[in-house]
């Protein structure tokens, strides 16, 4: 494909998804001013909007520079796919909770492919381009059969969500009829989804492998692309530990839920961007500065974090109940004091030789 085939296509679906995500904004935003509750949408007003606008300008951007690249088309197409989620839940929430199923005659679409089309903005991502990441090229032949897995699994996955009867993909009711899933295909469905997931799940571990395998090998550039890719990764991973924790954390079960898919998608939006960042070699080498620094705040942070739980247990201890807000002001105060500016940079100049960081 010529350059400017490949600018002209690219720029087209960037176009396309920021008007689908701004539409679907649009329509969230009406549908909560019209029933005054934010709290099940504004995950997917702020994150799912940004997200797809995000890969729909970086595609095109690796594109501008490699028009073959593949991880730049993976980046577009996953661009379009989540626009079009964007666009579906604000459909689905307007008319489930403004208009009602007499008022919403696309309610049935929007509840279908709910089902399904979030499918290839999970698998694309986390598949396919980290499997191929940085040359868009696997490691060799024998990397094939994960990658056909991933392919195969993932438009298994789909069709077993959007023809199976019930819909087994929602998950506040996987009982609920599928206004456009296939008569007595149940079992058979069900086989197919099953399949297609735990294919899926192959593909990814086999995109990790390969990553790890690359990076072992990788010399010079290559290791410095690879280095951006596997931040990503560990902030992502980090993400949904976190998100797992607040699940656990936070009483309310609504806001443990919000917060989970606010944390996973913001490192989600790590991935499109620290990938566009190694392929167009964009200050390439500012990642080990990046990491240096993630680790020794990370580091303090954790820390502070330590301190300040441990000093509210022991003041609870000591005075046999709860603290309750006089205690927590004694261990920020505490705190503050230990982890000043002052003691900060202290403790990340002793951090500086573990560390190693980067000349």
């Amino acid at each position: 494909m010529s350059r400017n085939l490949a600018r002209w296509v690219s720029w087209s679906i960037a176009g396309l998804t920021v008007a689908f995500s701004l539409a679907g904004l649009v329509v969230s935003v009406l549908a909560i001013l019209a029933t005054g509750d934010a709290l099940g949408l504004y995950t997917h007003q702020l994150t799912l909007p940004l997200i797809a606008i995000a890969f729909a300008v970086l595609g095109p951007l690796v594109l501008a520079q490699h028009p073959r690249h593949p991880i730049g088309w993976i980046m577009a197409i996953t661009a379009l796919f989540s626009g079009v989620v964007v666009l579906n839940v604000g459909l689905r929430a307007y008319g489930e909770e403004v208009l009602g199923p007499a008022g919403a005659a696309w309610l049935p679409i929007t509840q279908w492919l709910d089902l399904w089309v979030w499918i290839p903005t999970n698998v694309l991502p986390f598949a396919f381009l980290i499997l191929l990441f940085p040359d868009g090229r696997l490691l060799s032949r024998r990397w094939r059969p994960l990658a056909w897995a991933a392919g195969i699994g993932m438009i298994a996955w789909m069709l077993g969500s959007a023809l199976n009867p019930v819909a087994r993909m929602d998950p506040e009711d996987q009982l609920r009829p599928n206004p456009f899933g296939v008569p007595d295909a149940g079992p058979m469905m069900d086989v197919i989804l099953n399949v297609g997931s735990l294919l899926v799940l192959v593909g990814f571990v086999g995109a990790v492998a390969a990553l790890i395998v690359r990076h072992r090998r990788s010399r010079g550039i290559t290791r410095q692309q690879l280095k951006w890719i596997t931040y990503a990764a560990a902030v992502f991973a980090a993400s949904v530990i976190a998100a797992g924790l607040a699940y656990y954390v936070v009483p309310e079960a609504e806001v443990a839920n919000q917060v989970t898919m606010l944390l996973v998608s913001f490192g989600l939006l790590g991935i499109p961007v620290a990938a566009s960042i190694a392929i167009l070699r964009y200050r390439l080498y500012d990642i080990d500065l990046i990491i240096y620094r993630t680790l020794v705040y990370g580091l303090l942070t954790g820390c502070v974090i330590l301190v300040y739980v441990a000093l509210v247990a022991l003041l609870g201890s000591a005075f046999q109940t709860q603290t309750g807000l006089t205690g927590s002001l004694v261990a920020t105060g505490v705190v503050a004091v230990f982890f000043s500016a002052d003691a900060r940079t202290s403790a990340a100049r002793r951090a500086a030789p573990v560390l190693r960081r980067p000349r």
